[in-house]
């Protein structure tokens, strides 16, 4: 009686409605109605919501209602179900730090932002020390562990608050790529079950969402890779590759995402076409050129301030050897994967007690033999769902045995599942084949218009 979307919605909103009553429950007995009042409210939302998709479900099934209106209906609800868990949150969150002086996420919000005031002010980021925005023990008080984009993307807002005279909340950049993230679930889908399907997938997921609304940054990330695929899907290859490239200027994870990319191009057939160029100059062009200019273009300025100092905050403080403090050093709760383990079982003190080089050979090691299977996986298929999947393996192959294996990145690790399973028009080539530019419809052309017709692949 009910389709596949409508335990996906009940899963995902289910999962974050329980998520908000655990919050309610560490407020303890002590706490008063009216603070419990926004997970008591979010419960009871979750639940009318589970009735009202499930009986539009029930209504199309008896054909009282048209397939059209029963989609139009669903995704009312989602929207509804996304404003409620993670929009409405984030809004609270953005009201209260920017007229009341509430707090933020130390990395994405405090120091993303400080990052930006030191921009503003001409000096490096890089180089600058963050004291006067974090507690004295913070690991990253000598660093800024993220990317260039991150702040660079601040920074107009940032400077655009300052001339107004009013705060600036840096979750009004992440919501608004959050909302591209959903947008783009039309673009990257053919037919209503797909759309619906990548739509809860993306706007419902409990953990993105809640680190969306928290002030996390992956989401920025995310939306230029995401960028890629739609530019992809349109014959974009050169700016696809451009926007890998400044996904990983903004946070090194993308790498991650640039690997399984570049095997595409590497093995698409449509390079073997009738007047192409020969694949390893098409590659170099279409791919590694533009992917790496896209990342180190923004790095450039910071790099001829201070190499040493980008190479200190940006990869030896990740793996334990940089002379100005290490991540990983206090066993944070949100830290998850083997350095966590390791702790509970006694064998090191804390999730930064093992040697770096350890790390860094347990994380080549992971990422190294998923890399082969996603090389094997590319020689045999070459879909662009490939490239969100293998993007997904690889992250859990090369974070899980690392130092700082947060809940945030199984957030993002669900994005691309959700794309590489929902987005069917990924299963199209990157580039024009021949029979396509003549007109004709090539492979992945052909839309499903029947709902029954399109189960989740």
């Amino acid at each position: 009686m009910f389709g596949y979307d409508t335990f996906l919605f009940m899963l995902a909103t289910g999962w974050r409605a329980n998520s908000a009553l655990d919050k309610s429950r560490l407020k303890g007995s002590s706490a008063t109605d009216a603070e419990l009042l926004p997970e008591a409210a979010l419960a009871c939302f979750t639940l009318l919501l589970w009735l009202a998709y499930m009986a539009v479900d029930m209504l199309v099934k008896a054909d009282r209602i048209k397939a059209s209106v029963a989609h139009k209906t669903k995704m009312l609800l989602v929207v509804g179900a996304m404003a409620a868990g993670t929009l409405a949150p984030a809004a609270q969150h953005i009201h209260s730090r920017m007229f009341r002086g509430g707090g933020g996420h130390d990395g994405g919000i405090t120091i993303t932002e400080a990052a930006a005031t030191h921009l503003l002010r001409g000096v490096n980021p890089y180089s600058a020390s963050y004291a006067p925005w974090l507690p004295p023990d913070h690991e990253a008080i000598h660093h800024y562990p993220y990317g260039p984009m991150s702040f660079l993307l601040a920074a107009p807002g940032k400077w655009l608050a300052q001339r107004v005279g009013v705060g600036y909340d840096n979750r009004l950049l992440y919501v608004t790529c959050f909302l591209w993230l959903f947008a783009s679930c039309w673009l990257l889908t053919t037919n209503a079950i797909h759309t619906r399907l990548l739509a809860i997938g993306v706007g419902l997921n409990p953990v993105f969402g809640a680190w969306v609304a928290a002030g996390e940054n992956d989401v920025l990330m995310v939306a230029f890779l995401i960028a890629a695929l739609v530019l992809a899907t349109r014959s974009k290859t050169g700016l696809a590759s451009i926007a890998v490239g400044l996904a990983v200027a903004t946070k090194q994870h993308a790498v991650l995402f640039a690997v399984p990319w570049l095997l595409h191009l590497a093995f698409a057939s449509s390079a073997e076409g009738p007047g192409a160029r020969p694949r390893a100059r098409r590659l170099f062009l279409a791919g590694v050129l533009p992917c790496a200019l896209g990342a180190l273009l923004p790095y450039l300025p910071f790099l001829l301030s201070s190499a040493r100092d980008v190479l200190d905050d940006n990869v030896l403080m990740f793996i334990g050897m940089s002379e100005y403090g290490n991540l990983g050093v206090r066993a944070h709760p949100s830290i998850w994967g083997l350095s966590r383990l390791l702790v509970c079982a006694g064998l090191v003190q804390t999730t930064g007690s093992m040697p770096g080089w350890a790390t860094l050979l347990m994380v080549v090691g992971g990422a190294s033999a998923t890399l082969f299977t996603a090389l094997a996986m590319s020689r045999h298929r070459e879909a662009l769902s490939l490239v969100p999947l293998g993007a997904a393996l690889l992250v859990l192959a090369a974070e899980f045995p690392g130092r700082q294996f947060s809940i945030t990145y199984v957030g993002f690790m669900l994005v691309f599942l959700a794309y590489a399973w929902f987005a069917d028009r990924l299963d199209g080539p990157v580039v024009s084949r021949p029979d396509e530019a003549a007109g004709l419809p090539g492979p992945g052309s052909a839309q499903v218009e029947s709902e029954d017709l399109a189960a989740p692949r």
